[in-house]
């Protein structure tokens, strides 16, 4: 007697939505790994196992519809294969599927430590379908004040977002709350949300650690030369003795396309520009201390060809 699988489809309230497959297969399957784990309701999650299935090759698929063939709700989703063994027993393998329609409104929201709702990143310019983001700095974000007690411009946090399909759009947030204000030191949790005609979806989460600090002065940055007609630029700044240097170059699409740091501490980087083309470009110039964001600026650049 052949191995025999059944693969279905749950929702978070662990109803079935849809089975995909029942029946047998030539060789025992010991993982469940479907690409990709974010659909859109345009595309589908395939499945592929070692053995065959008779008359289906090697592949399942999902697109995100029910068993009535109507596209489900945005939201997670269970894939769930149960396994039968030529003797009789059954395992369960288990993996994790959002549904993500395109449309809708991405936001980010700013939760204090005791669960309090304190800020709201507009994300309206940014591609609609997030599906992710992650800190390329570390979890942790210097406010900088001058002596007068005012907010520094370029500090704060910098955020890649994941967009589905491919692509990473960068987004820099200020660190403000509710009343336009600097938040005050502490953990806070960034909640990234999708709200459509379907309700809302929190697509993923993560804590941060805001610190404050008064009296830096901002460093001088200047690119050299601005525009550049050869193929590099020097990145020429105020060295701190207490944080380290890089600067990042992003074309308008907000793909990154070169780097460069200063481990030296010189006051000088070279970014290459031998593989662009001609355009504007944006520098992004990052001093980081103990792991955490010690001031930012983005410059322009032109390049010419």
């Amino acid at each position: 007697m052949p191995y025999a699988i059944v693969l279905a489809v749950y929702n978070s309230a662990g109803e079935l939505v849809k089975t995909l497959y029942n029946g047998p297969i030539q060789i025992e399957p010991t993982r469940l790994d479907p690409l990709p784990t974010v659909i859109d309701g345009t595309d589908a999650t395939t499945i592929t196992f070692v053995g065959l299935l008779p008359g289906l090759g090697q592949t399942l698929s999902w697109n995100g519809t029910n068993s009535q063939g109507q596209l489900v709700s945005n939201g997670d989703y269970s894939l769930q294969l149960k396994v039968r063994d030529p003797v009789g027993d059954v395992s369960t393998l288990t993996a994790q599927i959002m549904v993500l329609k395109t449309g809708g409104q991405n936001s980010l929201r700013i939760f204090n430590s005791a669960g309090e709702q304190v800020g709201t990143v507009d994300l309206s310019r940014m591609p609609l379908n997030l599906v992710s983001f992650s800190l390329p700095n570390g979890p942790q974000a210097v406010l900088a004040f001058d002596s007068a007690g005012n907010a520094l411009p370029g500090t704060g946090l910098g955020i890649n977002f994941s967009v589905a399909g491919g692509g990473v759009a960068f987004y820099h947030w200020a660190c403000l709350g509710m009343d336009s204000q600097p938040l005050q030191s502490g953990v806070y949790t960034l909640q990234l949300v999708k709200t459509s005609g379907g309700g809302e979806v929190v697509i993923t989460s993560q804590a941060v650690t805001l610190l404050r600090d008064a009296g830096r002065a901002v460093p001088m940055v200047r690119l050299v030369p601005n525009p550049a007609p050869g193929n590099q630029v020097a990145v020429r700044y105020t060295v701190s003795k207490l944080a380290l240097a890089r600067a990042d170059l992003y074309d308008l699409a907000g793909e990154k396309v070169g780097s460069a740091t200063d481990p030296g501490r010189t006051g000088t980087m070279t970014l290459d520009l031998g593989k662009l083309s001609g355009g504007v470009y944006l520098v992004r110039f990052v001093q980081v201390s103990n792991g955490a964001i010690w001031m930012s600026k983005t410059l322009k650049l032109g390049v010419l060809r």
